[in-house]
């Protein structure tokens, strides 16, 4: 008798489970593709897949619904909460064919609650992977801008190499070539000092301006004559080089060098 009682209970149990799940998902699968979906669907709509989310962790449609929870929280500017989400997410689904893309969001939501350190460390690892938005590119520039000059750093100089190259990437060769100058003026002991200065000439090459780079060049030259970056420029400067396109500079190059 007891064995009975203890199987019917169990039976109920489960069918009790069953039509929660079904009728909790019949609720989100209707707030999903209501026709227009205001401010208050959609707030309702991630609550109830948070709902579904705690009360069924393993469920085929959880990691479908945590994605969501975490996007969505993102959006709206509740970045710790959607950080918890996230790092949920990255941890019980490590195989996931969209993990880039989650942890690009650990790294805006680190942005959004001001762990500038924390997202450059994500940023920093992800770049390898994918190639990054527009957005994320402001908002690494952002966040690299804000290191190079936090002066409790002892790699400031590695941040404003890095910060020469987004900025070029997303503003242009103008401000990338005063962030160069600003890698070597204000760190001319640094390892990246010659080569910011290279790239300070490249920049103002790429502008045309023509006179300038030269001067950057030879004050390269002149301020780090042992490095490869120097001897490049020496190269440039004697062949008269500078200021053509890259395959023409390889051609006159190898010309000089076919003369001597």
């Amino acid at each position: 008798m007891k064995k009975t009682l203890a199987f019917v209970s169990i039976t109920l149990a489960l069918v009790a489970c069953s039509d929660k799940k079904a009728e909790l998902k019949s609720e989100i699968d209707a707030l999903g593709a209501a026709e227009y979906q205001d401010g208050e669907t959609k707030r309702e709509l991630c609550e109830k897949q948070i709902d579904y989310i705690n009360a069924f962790p393993k469920d085929s449609v959880t990691e479908y619904y945590m994605e969501n929870v975490a996007l969505y929280l993102n959006r709206v500017d509740s970045f710790a909460t959607s950080q918890t989400y996230t790092e949920r997410y990255i941890e019980t689904y490590p195989s996931a064919q969209n993990m880039v893309e989650m942890k690009l969001l650990r790294a805006r939501n680190y942005v959004g609650m001001q762990k500038v350190d924390s997202a450059y460390y994500v940023y920093d690892d992800v770049v390898s992977e994918t190639i990054l938005s527009n957005d994320d590119l402001r908002k690494l520039k952002a966040v690299l801008l804000e290191l190079s000059e936090d002066e409790n750093r002892d790699d400031q100089d590695v941040m404003l190499f890095k910060l020469g190259g987004v900025t070029e990437e997303i503003l242009g060769f103008a401000d990338a070539a005063q962030v160069y100058a600003d890698l070597y003026t204000r760190f001319p002991e640094s390892k990246y000092a010659a080569f910011g200065m290279m790239k300070h000439g490249d920049m103002m090459e790429r502008q045309q301006q023509i006179d300038s780079a030269k001067a950057v060049y030879t004050a390269l030259i002149e301020r780090y004559p042992e490095s490869k970056h120097a001897a490049d420029a020496k190269v440039m400067m004697e062949t008269d080089v500078i200021g053509l396109s890259a395959e023409e500079q390889l051609q006159k190059i190898l010309e000089a060098k076919a003369n001597q």
